[in-house]
């Protein structure tokens, strides 16, 4: 499964609010790209499809280290 993030600031978090699954024990493998112009959309979902597919970004960043969400 594959799930985008946008945001407009130096930094960026997964929750369940914005990534809609049990965050524990669940793990991630996270890439970055950055942009220097704003996403056009009504949400961030929407922004970062835009950047992603109609705007020239930095090369995607190797996958990060697998991360996992401890168990509660």
């Amino acid at each position: 499964m594959v799930k985008m993030g946008y945001t407009e600031t130096n930094s960026w978090s997964i929750n369940e609010a914005t990534h809609g699954t049990t965050m524990a024990g669940t793990k991630w493998t996270l890439a970055v790209q950055a942009f220097d112009t704003v996403g056009i959309g009504s949400g961030p979902v929407e922004k970062a499809q835009y950047l992603n597919t109609k705007a020239l970004g930095s090369v995607w960043s190797s996958p990060l280290t697998k991360l996992t969400v401890p168990s509660e």
